[in-house]
């Protein structure tokens, strides 16, 4: 797993422990629908995936669950195509995954857990 991926996890698990799922700030944080393609969303934020999703790390099969991403700087890299991205996937049933954008082209999907 990298670093990135550990501390995508690390910071999620503080939230949930050290706040609760039901605390105000996770409420507010916004998340947005995904149901075209893990390749679709560009800036930094969650996303719920639902369905026959393209792209995903479980091809050929329907995946749910939530997409964190995390974007470098647009005043680094103002072009998506030049951009560094980051993606992890936490699916229904607690599998996780994760990829990383450079150079114009993803990465595979690896599993962690």
């Amino acid at each position: 797993m990298s670093k990135a991926s550990k501390n995508i996890l690390q910071y999620i698990a503080n939230l949930t422990s050290t706040k609760g799922l039901n605390s105000v700030d996770l409420q507010k944080l916004p998340v947005m629908v995904e149901n075209t393609s893990f390749n679709s969303p560009e800036g930094t934020g969650v996303w719920y995936v639902s369905g026959n999703v393209g792209g995903s790390p479980t091809s050929g099969t329907p995946v749910y669950g939530m997409l964190f991403q995390m974007r470098s700087p647009y005043s680094m890299h103002p072009q998506t195509n030049q951009a560094v991205y980051t993606q992890l996937f936490i699916n229904y049933n607690g599998k996780v995954f994760s990829r990383a954008f450079n150079n114009g082209s993803w990465s595979g999907w690896a599993t962690i857990k």
